[in-house]
């Protein structure tokens, strides 16, 4: 067994009680388990650090895959792994870390202190042969059923089940899968334990109903309760002084705000000053605007970040966001719920719109993270759920507000919301049985389910398909993914500034393909095309995102779980054209669905593609 002064030689720093015990378990012969800690004590360290020394040191080296349900926290990841491989590199050690979302599929070599100069790619080396890789959920499952670059894909899953290494398989904030995405990770992380590999589950808030669902890891190592006074004594005795205490402060909606924006609006303003961070959630794209327009006219310098901005532009507000907080600046963030989950930010305030236990929870990790922002407050606003994105019933919501304004101007405690934040586990049978047949031909060999794998369907998060909105539909310009309903209205309604086109593969010669694109023209199952929404140029902002989706669909008839769409073409032509989904409430009524728009804030821009295009 390695000496935990391994432990500090490669983090720079002593583990803690929660660090030493998972170092024990990732540098032995056998890890299976679920991990539960509080936020900011650890956990990515926990896991990166003894992999890295087994690399580095031990005959079984690992190679360690971290599975995230967001590119944002994908993003997160990348500047602290960066760091720690570029240190390690220095000792003469060659290092490869590779990052694999729907954006981009990177590898970057280590050595000399640094990352090597044009090692982004490599042709010849397959793209999961690397020390650490890190990947969504999403992206993973497409690299388990061996999709791909049409020569390597089949490395994939050989890579995952039979690689030379020891692989070890971690799942970060698990408990932020719902419905389909949770069906997908039971049955993903029930394959990878019966076949023997190695397997880490990290949570914070983990409903007891999800955690049920993992009695085969055993006994959890719960650092959050059970033995939550072992890091208590353990900060004790290193003197670590950090007070990681804020306020509970909760404003219901006053009589004189118009709307919720305005209200959460009037909040930041009695809060902004100089070096001061300060965090503003909102549920609906469009409200996070409004502040941010508001915050602005007011002479602030707000930031906006949301689930459908494109790839640059979120990088770019992270990165700066992140930029401020290494030099010890202060930022004005407006966001979404794109960003509560993991994101290893440390504000003075967090100011949001009343929103789901759990996720009250998730946001005020961002406060006051690292104990070292005095007067820390998470000011809570509003009187009602936002009505789509409520996870809990009428009677359960009145006694949630009044928590919050009995604990009004007390110290947050997580604990007071935990009754409230138990979820419904729902699993979806079809996406069960789509996983099996694609697992059974995969892995098994069953060639009667080789048809559905031809298909190239991978349902991550919801049956109903997205669609690419963009500028340009040639550059892909702006891109961004949504769910196909968002796009969908009545006929009178519907944009005439946008067309929908069909993007598809030409084979040229050999291996190589061209992108081709046509207007929609021909109906059937929307999972077998890959959309695209064209929008004209001057439509878009790109710091503001894709605020207003354009809806060039009309609503069909619903009959049981099959939802019709109809496009009408831009030639004038009578006959629409109709798609079909399967959608996930089969009790709806069959007329066309209402026209509010159900905005969800993560717009489909945070994973990747619900289905990948065949």
């Amino acid at each position: 067994m390695a000496s935990l002064d391994e432990f500090k030689s490669i983090s720079g720093y002593e583990p803690n009680p929660m660090q030493t015990l998972m170092w024990e378990l990732v540098t032995g012969d056998d890890c299976a388990t679920l991990l539960k800690s509080a936020t900011g004590t650890g956990k990515t360290e926990a896991v990166v650090v003894p992999s890295l020394w087994t690399v580095l040191n031990a005959q079984a080296k690992r190679r360690l895959f971290m599975i995230y349900p967001a590119r944002s926290l994908v993003e997160d990841q990348m500047g602290r792994i960066d760091s720690l491989l570029a240190k390690l590199s220095s000792k003469g050690n060659r290092l490869s870390f590779v990052v694999d979302t729907g954006a981009a599929s990177q590898r970057h070599i280590y050595e000399n202190g640094g990352r090597v100069e044009g090692s982004l790619l490599n042709p010849r080396r397959h793209l999961y042969d690397g020390d650490i890789i890190v990947s969504t959920l999403d992206k993973f499952l497409y690299r388990f059923f061996g999709f791909g670059e049409e020569r390597k894909s089949y490395i994939f899953p050989f890579r995952i089940f039979h690689g030379l290494r020891r692989n070890l398989f971690v799942f970060d904030e698990a408990h932020s899968y719902e419905d389909t995405a949770f069906t997908n990770f039971i049955r993903l992380l029930k394959a990878l334990y019966s076949a023997g590999l190695d397997v880490v589950v990290m949570t914070a808030t983990m409903p007891d109903s999800y955690q049920r669902e993992l009695h085969f890891l055993g006994k959890p190592v719960d650092f959050v309760a059970e033995r939550c006074d072992e890091m208590r004594t353990w900060r004790e005795r290193m003197d670590l002084s950090a007070d990681f205490s804020k306020t509970l402060c909760y404003v219901p909606l006053s009589r004189s705000a118009r709307s919720i924006a305005e209200a959460v609006a009037a909040e930041v303003e009695k809060r902004v000053g100089d070096g001061l961070r300060i965090i503003v959630t909102l549920e609906r794209i469009k409200d996070a605007v409004q502040v941010w327009d508001h915050l602005k006219s007011a002479g602030q310098k707000p930031l906006l970040y949301h689930g459908r901005l494109d790839d640059y532009q979120r990088k770019k507000v992270y990165e700066e966001l992140k930029r401020r907080e290494a030099n010890g600046g202060g930022y004005l963030l407006v966001t979404t719920s794109a960003i509560e989950v993991g994101c290893d930010l440390n504000a003075d305030h967090l100011i949001t719109e009343i929103c789901n236990p759990a996720s009250l929870i998730q946001r005020a990790g961002r406060c006051n993270r690292r104990g070292d922002r005095r007067g820390a407050e998470v000011v809570v606003v509003g009187d009602a759920i936002q009505d789509f994105v409520s996870e809990i019933g009428d009677e359960e919501e009145v006694k949630y507000r009044q928590v919050l304004s009995r604990k009004n101007g007390s110290l947050f405690d997580p604990g007071d919301f935990l009754e409230f934040s138990e979820r419904h586990v729902a699993f979806d049978y079809r996406t069960e049985v789509l996983f099996d047949m694609l697992f059974e031909y995969v892995y098994e060999g069953r060639l009667e389910n080789k048809p559905l794998h031809d298909k190239g369907l991978v349902v991550t998060r919801s049956w109903e398909p997205t669609v690419t909105l963009t500028t340009d539909k040639e550059s892909m310009r702006h891109a961004v993914n949504v769910p196909i309903s968002r796009c969908a209205t009545t006929r009178d309604r519907v944009d005439s500034n946008c067309r929908v086109y069909v993007r598809y593969f030409n084979r040229k010669w050999g291996n190589e393909y061209e992108i081709a694109l046509k207007e929609l023209a021909w109906g059937g199952w929307a999972y077998f095309r890959d959309l695209v929404i064209e929008v004209q140029r001057d439509a878009f902002d790109a710091s503001r995102g894709w605020v207003d989706v354009p809806k060039p669909f009309v609503w069909g008839r619903r009959d049981g779980y099959r939802q019709e769409l109809r496009y009408p073409r831009s030639n004038g032509e009578k006959k629409d054209v109709r798609l079909y989904y399967l959608s996930w409430r089969p009790d709806a009524e069959e007329e066309a669905p209402s026209a509010r728009e159900d905005e969800r804030s993560d717009g489909g821009g945070d994973g990747l593609d619900e289905q990948e295009p065949s």
